[in-house]
């Protein structure tokens, strides 16, 4: 076995979601260091402290275990700020980072390529890196109480996704790119300022949840009728007409409407 093997195979311990595996991995770093596994080290230990506000000296196989999960819950934890080095943890797959005071994410979280949910709620977003669009298996992104004014369009791109929260923003319009979202099954964006929807709403013909409530929305396109599999619709609190009721509850006559 080659010396890069060797070193490979201890980034593998070091990385593993295994406890007595890291354990062992741990183990033979302490006896025999490589710059690979102590660099690996050195960066876990800067995450750690970053992302818990405390001191370490040494990390153990539970501090490992913490950073290895494929589930990182790391809300209401008063961040201000992510380090790049999160780009690091590839095995996550469900990171929670809402309640904090986040006004932007690093470049590096479009390396976190396994992540499939990511909560975003609660903090100071204006807008998400262009890198966000390589999480190609993300199901479900909340960016509910941020302060996008803009709807952000990488989020078009990640053809996967079924479930999107953007409640509680200051977006006033929605962008043709939506109808990309086509396995979308739950949109939530209440709170906004939405006065009207494009056309292209009609194409996410998965939907099954539309939570609209509270914008300022005095109709909808026909073409939301096309939303075919519609099981719950919130238009609570908008503009709306009499006629134009009527004619949205002939559409989707086994649809529950919330006026």
């Amino acid at each position: 076995m080659t010396n890069i093997d060797t070193q490979q195979n201890l980034l593998r311990l070091l990385r593993s979601t295994d406890e007595k595996t890291v354990a062992v991995g741990l183990t033979i770093h302490e006896a025999t260091p490589t710059p690979a596994s102590t660099a690996l080290l050195d960066t876990y230990q800067e995450l750690y402290q970053s992302f818990f506000n405390t001191k370490i000296h040494q990390l153990t196989t539970q501090h490992l275990m913490v950073l290895n999960a494929t589930s990182l819950d790391l809300s209401n934890q008063q961040l201000k700020c992510l380090p790049k080095a999160i780009g690091c943890l590839d095995n996550l797959q469900v990171l929670l980072l809402y309640n904090n005071h986040l006004t932007q994410l690093p470049l590096e979280m479009g390396q976190l390529i396994n992540l499939q949910q990511l909560s975003l709620e609660h903090n100071q977003l204006t807008q998400l890196p262009k890198e966000i669009t390589q999480l190609s298996y993300l199901d479900g992104i909340s960016l509910g109480h941020n302060q996008f004014k803009q709807f952000p369009k990488e989020i078009t791109t990640l053809s996967n996704l079924s479930i999107l929260n953007l409640n509680n923003n200051d977006i006033t319009q929605l962008p043709e790119e939506i109808q990309q979202l086509t396995q979308l099954e739950g949109l939530s964006l209440e709170g906004n300022q939405l006065e009207q929807l494009p056309k292209e709403i009609g194409q996410l013909n998965h939907l099954q949840i539309l939570l609209l409530a509270e914008n300022q929305l005095t109709y909808l396109p026909e073409e939301t009728q096309q939303i075919t599999n519609l099981q719950f619709l919130s238009l609570r609190g908008n503009p709306i007409h009499q006629s134009q009721q009527a004619s949205i509850q002939a559409w989707f006559p086994k649809c529950d409407i919330e006026w």
